[in-house]
């Protein structure tokens, strides 16, 4: 009976000894699931909180680009937490210092645009050649080297405008300018500028009719060949045209011409 007795005790003990290491294994189990659900989750928060660094960043970049400013380059890896905050502040100072730099830039083109236009306004007033010749030759300005060019009087001056200004609307200015009437200088201009309308103001300044007829003969599919016909006086020239030249528009436009003539 004793041993019995004794024999059960033990299995009680055995049996909580037993309860006891479950217990103690599952808590174990449990909080390593915790610390791992944990571990996920602040892994996940810190990926997301990366991602929007770089949604931000991105943004940032696209808003700069818009402004015509170089943009910044993103990392290939993703930034720390660390300084994120002062980052973004940063890049945001930087872009705003970037867009009133550009204001100020604006701000002083448009002064300076101002006073090349008062400078302009003034010497037209005085018909100060000087100026008007120096504006013409070197203001950055299109519209003012052409507002310019029209009170121009001298031939050279002008000549030299025709031949090298950069821009077709003020070579314009200057072949169509009375003062500019020597016939070797339109010609060369007529043969050579590169832009049609430029040549078509020199045609209609040329007054020798054999040149006009040779620009006929050579144009004879433009604009330049159709303005140069229309320029012939000479009948002796408008009948050869009429009779011997290849193309039907333009012994047709001779015909018409010579037709004009008659009525007159």
């Amino acid at each position: 009976m004793k041993e019995e007795t004794k024999t059960s005790w033990i299995l009680v003990i055995l049996i909580f000894i037993l309860i006891g290491v479950i217990i103690i294994t599952r808590e174990s189990v449990i909080q390593r699931c915790d610390a791992r659900d944990e571990k996920a989750r602040q892994e996940e928060l810190q990926a997301k909180r990366i991602e929007e660094a770089r949604q931000r960043t991105e943004e940032a970049r696209q808003a700069i680009e818009r402004l015509h400013m170089a943009p910044p380059q993103l990392p290939s890896e993703p930034l720390p937490m660390e300084g994120y905050a002062e980052r973004q502040r940063n890049l945001i100072e930087d872009a705003r210092q970037r867009v009133e730099e550009m204001r100020q830039e604006d701000k002083r083109k448009e002064e300076e645009r101002r006073r090349e236009e008062e400078r302009c306004k003034k010497a037209c007033n005085e018909g100060n050649q000087t100026i008007l010749a120096d504006i013409a030759r070197n203001s950055k300005y299109d519209d003012i080297r052409m507002h310019a060019t029209w009170r121009i009087k001298n031939q050279t001056i002008l000549a030299e405008i025709a031949k090298n200004d950069s821009h077709e609307k003020v070579r314009i200015a200057a072949v169509s300018q009375e003062e500019l009437n020597d016939q070797t200088v339109l010609v060369g201009i007529a043969k050579n500028d590169t832009h049609e309308a430029v040549r078509i103001a020199a045609i209609e300044r040329i007054n020798d009719q054999a040149v006009l007829a040779e620009f006929v003969r050579t144009d004879n599919l433009n604009d330049v060949g159709m303005t140069a016909i229309e320029r012939i006086n000479d009948k002796t020239i408008l009948e050869e045209l009429a009779r011997d030249e290849d193309y039907p528009n333009v012994r047709s436009m001779a015909e018409r011409r010579l037709e004009n003539l008659k009525d007159k």
